[in-house]
């Protein structure tokens, strides 16, 4: 009895095992290739990309074709939009556009700006490092958009021919007095300086060449009327703590005309000698009126005061002066103190710290639309100067 049970629970291995073969008999062995590699997204412009698409600030981009446009229309009709595409670029406010058909590269969009500069405008740094007892001297990074423009001679040292403000990480407002005999490789920019005659502050200073200077059509060399000027860096600065920009303002009504300042090296007190710390001088704006009967004191009754300048003066004659050019002159925002316009711009004055005599400056206020013009034609747009 026992014997026979064991057979047949033997048999019954061997049937099990019979249907084991014949179950997977119907079934063909197949070996799926390995998963393709998830790596780095391709960028912009690169592979099946290349000389079709670049990545450029979404302004730039026409949202209804997806193509670059050279001066776009910025009233937010090119919105940003979220990175779905699977081509990426650097920035966030950057998108990958298509180039125009017929467009020979490199594209010329002029330089691509720090986008991190639209952040804000026009804040001048309360936080004073290395501070001087001189009321008169800027403490490091207080004037973050003031710059100084030099020679670029390679030949000899750099020379100071007059300072400017930045309203771009690639553009610069100065005078045209400055600049309207210079050609763009004669000249560069420095950005972040506080004392011209030492390296060994907490943050370096940025120097960059000039790619390109848009004097105003009408600056007269003769009465300086129109005395404004544009410089194209050729390339963009970084944003730190030292360097921003300056906003402009749209009338009269964005500041208080009697909390001004303007910054520079130029001479001290009339002396022969530049100042190796910015300095800046606390002044209020003159009406057009007063400013004028009052250089009609040292210019003759005839004397008539240009509607594109503005005057400012200071206590016991406190002005700006020579070397000071192209530089600066900025008021405080109505509703936030910390907050500062550009609404001048150093021009003339009869000369220095001359009492009751108020100095002249280029009326930025004047000329903003000029400016908005002007860097729309190089697809730039007024974030960077506007709060």
């Amino acid at each position: 009895m026992r014997i026979i049970l064991i057979a047949t629970l033997i048999s019954l291995a061997f049937a099990n095992e019979r249907r084991d073969d014949d179950f997977f008999s119907n079934f063909e062995e197949v070996t799926s290739p390995p998963p393709e590699s998830l790596g780095a997204v391709p960028k912009c412009g690169e592979e099946e990309q290349k000389d079709k698409f670049m990545c450029v600030p979404y302004f730039n981009c026409d949202p209804s074709s997806n193509t670059i446009v050279d001066n776009p229309i910025v009233d937010g009709s090119n919105t940003i939009r979220p990175r779905t595409r699977p081509f990426e670029c650097d920035h966030y406010l950057q998108i990958c556009c298509r180039i125009p058909n017929g467009t020979t590269l490199p594209l010329e969009l002029v330089p691509t700006i720090n986008l991190d500069f639209q952040l804000e405008c026009g804040i001048k740094k309360s936080e004073t490092v290395n501070s001087s007892e001189n009321s008169h001297e800027a403490n490091f990074g207080e004037f973050p958009w003031m710059v100084a423009i030099l020679n670029s001679s390679k030949e000899t040292d750099s020379i100071l021919i007059c300072g400017g403000s930045l309203i771009s990480p690639v553009v610069v407002l100065t005078a045209a007095h400055c600049v309207r005999d210079l050609k763009p490789q004669e000249i560069k920019i420095r950005a972040g300086e506080w004392n011209i005659q030492t390296i060994n502050e907490k943050i370096s200073h940025q120097e960059k060449e000039v790619s390109k200077i848009i004097v105003h059509k009408y600056h007269l060399r003769s009465t300086l009327y129109n005395d404004i000027a544009l410089l194209i860096l050729n390339s963009s600065l970084s944003k730190v703590e030292n360097i921003g920009s300056i906003c402009l303002p749209s009338s009269r009504e964005d500041y208080d005309p009697t909390d001004c300042f303007v910054t520079g090296w130029g001479n001290v007190h009339g002396q022969e000698y530049f100042s190796n710390i910015l300095k800046k001088i606390p002044l209020s704006l003159v009406s057009n009126n007063d400013c004028q009967n009052a250089l009609r004191t040292k210019l003759g009754n005839e004397f008539i005061l240009d509607h594109s300048f503005i005057c400012a003066e200071g206590e016991s004659g406190a002005d700006a002066c020579s070397g000071d050019g192209g530089g600066p002159l900025i008021c405080s925002d109505s509703s936030n103190r910390n907050r500062f316009y550009q609404v001048g711009i150093v021009s003339w004055g009869v000369g220095c710290e001359e009492d009751l005599i108020p100095g002249v400056y280029t009326n930025v206020t004047e000329f903003k639309n000029w400016i908005e013009v002007k860097l729309r034609e190089l697809g730039y747009n007024s974030t960077t100067f506007t709060p």
